[in-house]
């Protein structure tokens, strides 16, 4: 155990964790903390330990962080898909702080959905997003809703960190700050997690949306990586090696994505995803005492 300007940090558990939702920004402010000299993070792109079950801490961290720093730093961008990753953080480190990031939850979504469409991740018409709003009302959720709709709910997001953290482990970062004042987003962040602000970081976009050029080279690339001898090579090679050479082949088949707006579904579409959003903002000021930013007043 260590202290830092008052505040205690254990060296064998993550102490800071990035968390929000697919397209808000978090590989990009994993990779702007990092720049820091006193924190450490991981190689892989995300940091699943809490999201899998019965695996070794000091295995894991072995395997995918480098060095040894003040502060350990970790990003699971659907930290709070499911309350088990949530609990299982509690678990890890009861003082950890959460940093999480809140972007317009339509622009989100938008942006998310093109990348997925434009990548053939999905394929399905914007009627599926009111399926899967309706089938919400009746308690069912299906694919839709898991994977694009709910990361947007804040309130449920709000309510289940707020259950399980106090308020002060718990930072929510404005996206359009973020993106268009960095340095001052930075400095604050690096403030509250207990560091010196002094140290010069720079904000570089990470993960940004590519469309694939072949379906079929796609396929290709997909049954490779889950093939035996991808498995048995990564026990052999460094997982950062692997990884690279995965991310490679996958951006030979990438092309500039049309990237979206707000605006990527037809009006009646549009208007119940925002009528579900704005019940959601509703509950989160509930639970928080603050506006979301994207509320004009």
């Amino acid at each position: 155990m260590r202290r830092e300007n008052n505040i205690a940090y254990n060296s064998d558990t993550v102490d800071v964790m990035i968390g929000s939702a697919q397209k808000a920004a978090t590989s990009s402010l994993k990779a702007l903390l990092e720049q820091h000299l006193s924190i450490e993070t991981h190689t892989s792109q995300e940091c699943d330990y809490f999201a899998r079950k019965n695996q070794c801490w000091a295995e894991y961290r072995n395997r995918f962080f480098k060095g040894t720093s003040e502060i350990t730093l970790a990003k699971l961008a659907h930290l709070t898909n499911k309350e088990t990753y949530l609990l299982r953080l509690r678990e890890h480190n009861p003082e950890v702080k959460i940093v999480f990031v809140l972007r317009d939850p339509m622009e989100r979504l938008s942006s998310a959905y093109n990348m997925m469409g434009q990548q053939s991740w999905v394929d399905f018409s914007p009627d599926r997003f009111v399926q899967a709003l309706e089938e919400n009302e009746k308690g069912n959720y299906d694919l839709v809703h898991n994977v694009l709709i709910k990361p947007g709910d804040y309130g449920s997001v709000a309510r289940k960190m707020l259950r399980l953290f106090d308020d002060r482990q718990i930072k929510f970062v404005n996206y359009d700050e973020l993106i268009s004042n960095t340095e001052k987003t930075a400095n604050e962040l690096i403030s509250w997690i207990g560091l010196s602000s002094d140290y010069p970081l720079k904000l570089r976009h990470e993960n940004a949306a590519k469309a694939v050029r072949s379906e079929s080279f796609e396929r290709s690339i997909e049954r490779l990586r889950r093939s035996n001898v991808t498995k048995l090579s990564k026990k052999i090679v460094p997982y950062s090696v692997a990884n690279r050479v995965s991310q490679s082949l996958a951006q030979l088949n990438r092309k500039e994505a049309v990237h979206g707006s707000r605006n990527a579904f037809p009006p009646n579409v549009y208007d119940m995803l925002s009528s579900f959003y704005e019940t959601a903002d509703e509950e989160f000021m509930r639970f928080t005492g603050m506006p979301p930013y994207w509320i004009k007043n």
